[in-house]
């Protein structure tokens, strides 16, 4: 069994990082995509902030960390216990996993990162047309 370099290893932890980040972003967009609430800015005006869509509770950094938030609160709000969805986890483990076969694919470059940047608006677009088909 041969060893993984450590530069490798150093690049697909990175690369994780990436992935789960943009599809936490993706998650967000998303949901809020479908609820017709925008992504960018705030009924008040502000920047959009993350929030329990039971009790509305604005999320803290903590609550926020990808896959790891979901399992450690065992998929409850931290705020008011309600149920938090699956669909938050498994979009952002996709992302995870495309981010990694984006690296094996392509390597450390600039289309690298230019399609983990649009990754996760394309995932975005096909998760809310898919739902819109399939729910209408």
């Amino acid at each position: 069994m041969t060893a993984f370099p450590a530069e490798l290893i150093f690049y697909i932890i990175v690369f994780i990082f990436l992935g789960a980040t943009m599809g936490s972003f993706a998650t967000a967009v998303i949901s809020r995509t479908i609820s017709g609430v925008s992504w960018i800015t705030s009924e008040k005006g502000g920047a959009a902030r993350s929030h329990c869509p039971k009790c509305a509770h604005q999320l803290h950094l903590w609550d926020l960390i990808p896959v790891l938030s979901y399992l450690l609160q065992k998929g409850r709000c931290r705020y008011c216990g309600a149920r938090i969805s699956g669909f938050y986890p498994c979009v952002e483990l996709t992302c995870i996993a495309l981010s990694l076969c984006i690296l094996f694919a392509f390597g450390i470059s600039w289309l690298s990162f230019f399609l983990i940047a649009i990754m996760p608006f394309v995932l975005a677009q096909l998760i809310v047309y898919s739902r819109k088909n399939i729910v209408s």
